[in-house]
């Protein structure tokens, strides 16, 4: 199998996988978003963040995207680099689900937390908690193919 067919497989199983799999993907930073997603999450402020993964021993390039407020939802984006115009994530938060993550962003991040749903149950800090809850809701966050 050539190189570019294993890569293409690769982009089609990540993209295959559930949202708990491109959670852990956009946490690729230790488990956590980073402080200035967060900050420009909820504050739907345009952002962009390349951030590399090792999967398996391939590193791959992640993309996380905050493209601003369209009809009253702040439209936030992960994709893979390599591919962006294949599988991309796309989520619409509502002001009261970024209230929700800015609250839990002022509790301890040491401290952690548990979510249960949808098949995953998921062990860690607040934000990322609040933060997989809404990423795993098919009404809030879809994977288009482009």
């Amino acid at each position: 199998m050539t190189p570019k067919k294993i890569f293409i497989l690769l982009v089609l199983f990540l993209s295959g996988m559930s949202c708990s799999y491109a959670q852990m993907k956009v946490n690729a930073n230790g488990g956590s978003l980073s402080p200035a997603v967060i900050n420009s999450l909820v504050n739907c402020r345009p952002y962009r963040e390349v951030q590399q993964v090792n999967f398996f021993g391939a590193n791959i390039n992640s993309v996380v995207e905050i493209a601003g407020v369209s009809n009253g939802y702040c439209i936030y984006r992960t994709y893979m680099q390599e591919q962006p115009d294949k599988t991309m994530n796309e989520c619409r938060f509502s002001k009261s689900q970024l209230q929700e993550i800015y609250a839990a962003s002022k509790k301890d991040p040491n401290s952690k937390e548990t979510y249960s749903g949808n098949g995953l149950q998921y062990t860690s800090d607040p934000v990322n908690v609040v933060f997989t809850k809404f990423y795993n809701d098919s009404s809030t966050c879809r994977s288009t193919a482009q």
